[in-house]
């Protein structure tokens, strides 16, 4: 039994790790994407302004 609440307990562990893992991820991705976007707006208003 003692055995069976480790594990149960280190499955507990490896499931948070794993969601702030892909919580972290997903941040990640999401603020490059916006930044990737950010950079592309900006190159086109400097584009309008020049024309």
């Amino acid at each position: 039994m003692a055995g069976g609440c480790k594990l149960h307990a280190a499955f507990q562990v490896a499931m948070k790790v794993n969601a702030a893992l892909v919580l972290g991820l997903l941040f990640l991705s999401a603020t490059i994407v916006r930044a990737d976007t950010s950079d592309l707006g900006y190159e086109a208003d400097f584009d309008v302004f020049d024309e």
